[in-house]
């Protein structure tokens, strides 16, 4: 049995209908209760050992694996009592998290396998330089490039890639050693680095990835990308683990 990405999809049942009920002069209002939502989330679904992923605002989405299924429910309770309409949970597990989600949205469960989380966290290099010499818009476009080329390279692999803000995007990988390497060829071929986490925990992964990254920074050597993992990786993972100075 292998390792399945767990993600939990909180659906807000209605919520077009509210947006329309809102009135002309609603955007603001709009965007005020999608940070709100966005806030809340992000602390409950850390507290229960899982990770908001910044994504459509009517579907609020948990990368959730390692977290047990009456913490998944306690955060829908959260998420209800902030929500303008209903809220519905959908959990979906796959080899991929892009089949996850989709097993989520449709209602079809889980597959069978040990939870864990593949997860990468990028940034580009001196982005505050880049800013200062081409400008401020130039620099989140230069961001949009890179998540747009994270996306188109690794979609067929069966990959989620969001933006988190400032220069940073957040990549959920399936567990397949082709899909890691090219990142890999993304990152390096780009002003760019990624530290790599891989654990049973959602939230640990995502830790690990930073930790990852932070050390990258703090060195300023060549090496652009860095695996750290926790617990029984797969063996070509704890290879490059090895290979990048990454945590075993």
């Amino acid at each position: 049995m292998g390792f399945v990405v767990r993600l939990a999809l909180y659906v807000l049942k209605g919520y077009r209908e509210w947006t329309e009920s809102l009135g002309e002069d609603r955007e603001w209002l709009i965007q005020s209760k999608q940070g709100e939502l966005h806030s809340m989330t992000s602390v409950e679904a850390a507290l229960a050992g899982g990770i908001a992923i910044p994504f459509r605002h009517d579907v609020i989405l948990v990368a959730a694996s390692g977290v047990p299924g009456f913490k998944l429910e306690a955060l829908k309770a959260a998420i209800s009592r902030v929500s303008p309409v209903p809220v519905e949970l959908r959990i979906g597990c796959d080899e991929t998290p892009a089949g996850a989600l989709d097993r989520g949205f449709r209602g079809e469960g889980c597959k069978e396998g040990s939870d864990a989380l593949l997860l990468a966290h990028v940034d580009i290099d001196d982005i505050t330089g880049f800013a200062a010499e081409h400008g401020l818009y130039a620099s989140y476009l230069r961001i949009e490039e890179l998540r747009y080329k994270l996306v188109d390279s690794l979609s067929d692999y069966g990959a989620l890639v969001s933006y988190l803000g400032g220069d940073n995007i957040i990549v959920l990988l399936p567990f397949d050693r082709d899909a890691l390497e090219t990142l890999i060829d993304v990152v390096e071929s780009e002003d760019a680095k990624a530290g790599i986490g891989f654990s049973y925990s959602a939230r640990r992964a995502a830790s690990l990835a930073t930790k990852c990254l932070d050390s990258i920074r703090r060195l300023r050597g060549e090496n652009k990308v860095r695996v750290c993992i926790e617990g029984e990786a797969p063996s070509w993972l704890r290879v490059y683990a090895w290979e990048t100075g990454g945590l075993l």
